[in-house]
């Protein structure tokens, strides 16, 4: 699908939540993730004008035509609004007490470890709660019930496939592109669906 960027009100959308502190982003054609205090949220922009918002952790969300000035100021307060609520902090993705603790599994804990090291880094960095670990499938079983979300590389998708379905809840398998380029911002984004 072909998107158009020419709405000042839509782009605007985007250049707002750049200035979120702390803040981590993914941008593509037609969208924009990111994570600011602990909350994930998405911004999507398609053709018309028309601009999505949701914050899934929080329920919200909205979906309206980014050219109607009025709505879109409405919109984006409700949004801003949302997003730094205080009871949000309930939420045991956000509360400091409680790291989330990602493990990153592969077929012999080399590459993963890398992985889980680009997180750590990065979370470091943006004073993100969050603890990367790694190891190879063959112990996933035992280090998986530490872990409040479990990424298996593709190289390690069978052992994910073999798992029984009651097992899968907060485990899926990282996207092949996002795993080669070794993009911590794309696993953190997938862990923190898979948590919600």
């Amino acid at each position: 699908m072909k998107h158009d960027y020419t709405s000042a009100l839509a782009r605007a959308t985007f250049d707002q939540v750049r200035h979120l502190p702390g803040a981590l982003f993914c941008e593509t054609m037609q969208s924009i993730w990111f994570v600011s205090d602990g909350t994930c949220g998405f911004i999507r922009l398609w053709e018309g004008h028309i601009v999505e918002m949701e914050i899934p952790a929080l329920g919200f969300w909205a979906h309206f035509d980014g050219d109607d000035a009025i709505l879109f100021l409405d919109h984006i307060h409700a949004f801003f609004k949302a997003l730094h609520r205080q009871d949000v902090r309930d939420n045991w993705l956000m509360q400091t007490s409680h790291p989330m603790k990602l493990l990153i599994i592969c077929s012999s804990g080399l590459s993963s470890s890398v992985a889980a090291h680009a997180i750590n880094e990065m979370a470091a960095q943006h004073g993100w709660n969050i603890e990367a670990d790694s190891c190879a499938a063959v112990f996933a079983p035992e280090k998986s019930r530490e872990a409040d979300v479990v990424l298996y590389a593709p190289q390690a998708s069978a052992a994910f496939h073999q798992l029984p379905k009651e097992q899968r809840r907060r485990t899926g398998v990282i996207q092949p592109m996002d795993f080669a380029m070794m993009n911590p911002q794309a696993m953190v984004h997938q862990a923190l669906q898979l948590a919600s």
